[in-house]
């Protein structure tokens, strides 16, 4: 997993984050009829998160574009798995065609799941004030977020 910041000197322009990649599972469908996970290499770019085959990105699976983005997840200390439901109000669009309400993805790690939720929030809420003032204001419950 990586996790790139930058920051443009010679046009003024606020810190963006680049991206973040790394592996996570990807299942199919919705609910209980979730079906066998695949492992898919991520990127996460501005509002938008692509999965591809492999991290060389030769062939891209699908493409998520979302703004005002919710992540769901339980918490639990016990689990051998960490998955998240990434979901939008205003979903734009999906290139594998499928059209997903939501993106349900597995972490390897409980650390893992938290970095992806984090770069998520913070790449959709950055041009509204930073994923920071989404953190303070509005999470204050969810102490794996902090």
């Amino acid at each position: 997993m990586v996790l790139k910041r930058s920051s443009s000197e010679n046009n003024h322009k606020s810190p963006t984050w680049d991206d973040m990649t790394g592996w996570l599972k990807l299942k199919r469908g919705h609910g209980s009829k979730l079906k066998a996970s695949k492992r898919r290499f991520f990127v996460l770019n501005a509002n938008h998160i692509s999965w591809y085959t492999g991290p060389d990105k030769l062939r891209l699976v699908g493409t998520l574009a979302f703004n005002n983005p919710s992540i769901n997840y339980e918490c639990t200390e016990d689990s051998m798995t960490f998955p998240f439901v990434i979901k939008s109000d205003d979903l734009k669009r999906c290139t594998d065609g499928k059209d997903p309400l939501e993106l349900n993805v597995e972490a390897s790690s409980k650390e893992e799941r938290q970095c992806w939720i984090r770069a998520i929030y913070k790449n959709a809420y950055l041009d509204k004030g930073g994923g920071e003032l989404f953190f303070k204001n509005n999470n204050p419950s969810r102490p794996e977020l902090e």
